[in-house]
């Protein structure tokens, strides 16, 4: 993740610098009022799963690779502009949660499981702003820092084993499982965005944005919104 960073840094420094030069020949965009504050909303789509791979053991064993991904995904934001160019944003990430159950072996099941998935973040980032002519558009790198907690929770219970059956021998904790998975901690954070101005005040933005993890693929969000500036 770390090379991902510093590659998408360069990328964005790299046409800064490109269109910093454009913007000096003699065509430069109207002045705007800066420092800017703003806060702002976003629904989107996310990447996020979670399998029965992870935890292993019974559950595994019994019911395959069963998986959660969630899917649907929101934000709040809030960020600071002190300079054309540069920024500071603070956000909180909701990637979503889902949950499955499965159960087998009649009216009265012998065997059951439930996966739950709930995955959120705290995000504090750095924003790079590319030069453009045009006063009401911008495109920009992000990079940062996540605090997440990405939580998957199986639980359940597996009859099938004789001595699991219960009445009259007493039913072995072994038989039930409640096993919390996922993680938790500081994560490398990174993200690409436009952003179009729709009124005097107002501004429509797009972005894409990951999240680093230890074990499987990254949290990535696509999502839409709107920024109130002030």
């Amino acid at each position: 993740m770390g090379c991902v960073v510093i590659k998408a840094l360069i990328a964005v420094a790299a046409l800064g610098v490109a269109s910093a030069g454009r913007a000096q020949d003699g065509s430069r965009a109207p002045n705007r009022d800066w420092p800017r504050f703003y806060v702002g909303v976003a629904l989107g789509t996310s990447d996020v799963s979670h399998s029965l791979s992870e935890v292993g053991s019974v559950p595994e064993q019994v019911w395959g690779d069963l998986s959660v991904e969630p899917s649907r995904s929101k934000k709040i934001v809030a960020g600071f502009q002190p300079l054309r160019l540069v920024g500071v944003e603070l956000q909180y990430v909701d990637l979503g949660e889902d949950d499955l159950r499965r159960s087998s072996g009649g009216q009265v099941p012998l065997q059951t499981i439930s996966l739950k998935s709930e995955t959120e973040a705290a995000v504090l980032a750095a924003l790079l702003f590319i030069p453009e002519q045009m006063p009401s558009f911008d495109v920009y790198g992000k990079v940062g820092v996540a605090d997440v907690d990405d939580s998957f929770t199986v639980s359940g219970y597996d009859r099938t084993i004789p001595f699991c059956r219960g009445p009259p021998f007493p039913v072995p904790s072994d038989c039930d499982f409640n096993i919390e998975a996922g993680e938790s901690g500081s994560a490398p954070y990174v993200g690409f965005g436009a952003r179009l101005e729709i009124a005097a005040a107002a501004a429509i933005r797009l972005e894409y944005e990951a999240i680093g993890r230890d074990e499987g693929d990254n949290l990535t969000m696509l999502s839409l919104g709107i920024a109130w500036e002030f």
